[in-house]
C-alpha cells in the first residue's frame, strides 16, 4: 500500500439481533445513503429485510450520524445470503433461505421494499451457501450454489423468474461461494480450497480448474468469498480458512498467488494479523497500490474481514494494514462503491457499523 498514515472514523449502531449480511444500496440521487441489512432475532426466530437512511451528522444542529430504519420485509426464513444490484433506477435485492431465492425490489424514492418473486430450489433443507446477483436493463440474473453440489441460475425478467439448474453434484462436491466475473461466466468455490470457473454458453463441466491440493498441500481448507475485479475478470480473490487470502488468475492456473494465512509471506513481514475464517473479501478501490501500473500482474490491494475480529487491507509483497481491531467477530462488510472511503461491517455482538477513511 501507498500509505498506510489514514486516519478511521468509526460509528456504532446497536441492532439487538444478529447481523446476517449487510450491502450499500444503489443510490438515485448523489446525496442518498441507503443500506440494506438482513437481520434476525435470535429470541422470536425472525429474521428480516430492512432498509436505513444512513444521514451525516450536522455540527451546526448538533446532530450525530444517524441509521434509521424506514423499511422492513418478513422473511420466511433465517437468510443465508443477500446480494444487491442496481435494476431501472431501482435496487434488486436477492435473499436466500431454507432453498429458497426471494426477489425483492427497493425502491430509493419511496424507501419501500416489495417481493417480486420466489422460487425454490431444492428442499426446505438445502441451504444456499454462496450466490451472487448482476442486473442489465432489462432483467436481473442469480447464480446461487449449495452444499448439495448443485448450481442454479435464476433470471427475473418482468416479473418472471426463469430457473435453469446448471449442474447437479448430487452431494459428490460442496460450493460454498460464487460470484460473477462477465455477463456470462461466473466463478464457484467449495471444499479443499477449490475453485472453478464456468460460463454458461458451454454447460456441462466447467471450463477451468484449480488444482487439487494447490494451497499448501491442504484439502480440508474452505472458502467463504471470492471476489472478481471489474477491469480484471481473469483475477479473482478469495478468502478461508486458517487467515487464507488468495489470488488465482486464469493466466496462471496452476500457481496461487497468496496474500495471507498458508503459503504468504505477510507472517514473516509482520507476524500476520489473523489466523481464523476470513468471512468475507473485496478488492479496495480506495486504497492505493504501491507502484502499480495497469499493464502490471501484481494484485490490487484486498480488504478482508475475520472471525478474530480483524478488518485489514492486503496487498502482495506489502505488509498488511490493519484498519480495524474488534473484540467479537466481523462476519460481514461492504465498500460504497459510490464513496469507497466508507465501510459498513456486521459484527458479531449484534451491532452495525460504520466506518469512514480518510
Amino acid at each position: 500500500m501507498a500509505d498506510g498514515t489514514s486516519t478511521v472514523e468509526v460509528a456504532r449502531f446497536p441492532q439487538g439481533k444478529y447481523v446476517d449480511a449487510l450491502r450499500w444500496l444503489p443510490p438515485v440521487a448523489a446525496f442518498d445513503r441507503l443500506v440494506a441489512t438482513a437481520l434476525y432475532d435470535e429470541d422470536s426466530g425472525a429474521s428480516s429485510v430492512q432498509v436505513h437512511t444512513l444521514t451525516p451528522a450536522d455540527a451546526h444542529f448538533h446532530c450525530p450520524l444517524r441509521l434509521e430504519l424506514q423499511t422492513t420485509w418478513t422473511s420466511p426464513a433465517r437468510i443465508s445470503k443477500m446480494k444487491v444490484a442496481s435494476f431501472s433506477q431501482k435496487a434488486i435485492i436477492a435473499a436466500a433461505s431454507s432453498g429458497c431465492l426471494c426477489f425483492l425490489v427497493a425502491d430509493p424514492l419511496q424507501i419501500s421494499l416489495e417481493a417480486e418473486g420466489r422460487l425454490g430450489l431444492g428442499a426446505s433443507s438445502s441451504y444456499i451457501s454462496g450466490m451472487d446477483l448482476q442486473a442489465n436493463s432489462s432483467d436481473c440474473e442469480c447464480v446461487c450454489v449449495g452444499e448439495d453440489g448443485k448450481i442454479n441460475l435464476v433470471r427475473l425478467a418482468e416479473g418472471q423468474m426463469h430457473h435453469k439448474c446448471v449442474t447437479d453434484n448430487r452431494g459428490l462436491i460442496s460450493y460454498t461461494a460464487a460470484q460473477w466475473a462477465s455477463p456470462t461466466e461466473f466463478v464457484t468455490a467449495g471444499l479443499g480450497f477449490t475453485l472453478q470457473w464456468w460460463d454458461h454458453r458451454k454447460p456441462g463441466a466447467p471450463v477451468s480448474q484449480s488444482p487439487n491440493k494447490w494451497i499448501g498441500g491442504s484439502s480440508t481448507g474452505v472458502i467463504h468469498s471470492i471476489d472478481v475485479h471489474p477491469s480484471r475478470k481473469h483475477v479473482c480473490v478469495v478468502g478461508g480458512s486458517s487467515g487464507s487470502v488468495f489470488a488465482w488468475d486464469l493466466r496462471r492456473q496452476q500457481e496461487p498467488i497468496p496474500l495471507a494465512g498458508i503459503g504468504s509471506s505477510s507472517r514473516q513481514i509482520s507476524g500476520f494479523l489473523s489466523e481464523s475464517e476470513v468471512w468475507e473479501v473485496k478488492y479496495d478501490h480506495y486504497t492505493q497500490s504501491a507502484g502499480l501500473d495497469t499493464a502490471s500482474s501484481k494484485i490490487l490491494p484486498v480488504m478482508m474481514c475475520s472471525e478474530d475480529g480483524i478488518l485489514a487491507v492486503l496487498e502482495s509483497g506489502e505488509a498488511p494494514l490493519e484498519v480495524l481491531a474488534e473484540p467479537c467477530a466481523i462476519n460481514t462488510f461492504d465498500i460504497d462503491p459510490e464513496n469507497s472511503s466508507d465501510v459498513i461491517c456486521g459484527l458479531e455482538w449484534e451491532t452495525i457499523l460504520f466506518l469512514k477513511r480518510s
